[in-house]
């Protein structure tokens, strides 16, 4: 397996954490969970003052703020969930591109062994939550459930890699309609250079879901789009001829806008 899977699961299968100490009681952000405890405050305006990004993540949000004594804890080197979420994440997108660039979807052993070792991790982080229950300290318990939902979602990944569908390769002769493979990649590089849709994945994860979509080589639709972009910024032809482009102006663009036309005009009675 390449460097990016390993050091990922290295980082979920790293569970050694730290014991802090809080130089102050002022460096601690304490907040009330009762009108009791501060008459002046409500869960509605904890939540509003500290957002978190899925309503999901509220009980680790107030679980991580329960933790009232000058030791604190951190896993991975954070001792917010909030920020060892963003770490995960970050190290999860980087752990799919090469999963998916490599081909490991194909590979039924590989996958089998890459979710027996995160559920082995899952039931470590299981273990390890149940002995520092003892501490009563919410934050930890915050971040090791973090991570164990981490666990869930590369085994959840794997899975729907494993159960997608590649379409069936069309033969131009069967649809004359159907865009060419060229064609395909100056329309996928052309929605992406607009920002019609995403710019931030690589060529590789993108020619795997170009290819998905269109039954077309994951590979060679890579090193097309490559070759567009060395020749645009060359100013050279080369790969790309002008039929290429003649062909997705006549299969597409011209269908597309004679289609949309007709489409409005018979919704709203009016040309476009």
């Amino acid at each position: 397996m390449n460097n990016k899977i390993n050091d990922f699961l290295g980082i979920l299968r790293d569970n050694n954490y730290e014991q802090k100490y809080y130089s102050s009681i002022d460096e601690i952000d304490i907040l009330p969970f009762t009108k009791e405890d501060n008459p002046e405050d409500n869960s509605e305006d904890i939540i509003g003052d500290n957002p978190v990004d899925n309503p999901e993540d509220i009980q680790d949000y107030f679980d991580a703020k329960a933790s009232d004594s000058l030791t604190y804890y951190e896993l991975n080197g954070y001792s917010d969930f909030n920020d060892l979420k963003d770490y995960l994440n970050e190290n999860l997108y980087e752990f799919k591109i090469e999963f998916i660039a490599d081909g490991y979807a194909k590979d039924k052993s590989l996958k089998n062994e890459l979710i027996q070792q995160v559920s082995l991790i899952k039931k470590e982080l299981s273990e390890l939550k149940e002995t520092v229950k003892f501490r009563k300290d919410f934050a930890l318990i915050a971040l090791i459930r973090t991570k164990t939902n981490f666990c869930d979602e590369v085994i959840s990944f794997i899975n729907n890699q494993e159960n997608r569908i590649k379409p069936r390769r069309q033969k131009d002769s069967d649809n004359p309609n159907r865009l060419k493979q060229k064609e395909v990649v100056l329309l996928f590089y052309y929605l992406r250079d607009l920002g019609l849709i995403s710019k931030g994945m690589q060529n590789n994860e993108y020619a795997q879901y170009i290819s998905d979509l269109t039954g077309y080589e994951a590979e060679k639709i890579r090193q097309d789009l490559s070759y567009i972009n060395n020749e645009l910024q060359s100013n050279e032809g080369g790969h790309f001829q002008e039929s290429d482009y003649e062909g997705i102006k006549r299969r597409l663009v011209q269908k597309l806008i004679k289609t949309l036309s007709a489409d409005y005009k018979e919704k709203f009675k009016k040309d476009l």
